[in-house]
């Protein structure tokens, strides 16, 4: 059987991007670092850090499906 992980991120103030709709400095670490990482679209890589790829590499690797989404107000 297979497990359901949730992940969330949000700022303090409750926004996660911009007026504009662009991330703000909340997922600024997304291209912060020199390790190129994707998750189910290599067309749509990212660049963290050595050690934030340490820690997501496994659950990239295990994740079968993953759903994004954002609430409106």
């Amino acid at each position: 059987m297979g497990a359901v992980v949730l992940f969330a991120a949000i700022s303090l103030d409750g926004f996660v991007a911009r007026d504009d709709d662009v991330p703000g400095p909340l997922f600024d670490w997304y291209g912060n670092g020199d390790v190129e990482m994707a998750f189910s679209d290599p067309n749509r890589p990212f660049h963290v850090t050595r050690e934030t790829a340490d820690v997501m590499r496994p659950f990239a690797e295990r994740a079968g499906v993953m759903v994004c989404g954002r609430a409106r107000r």
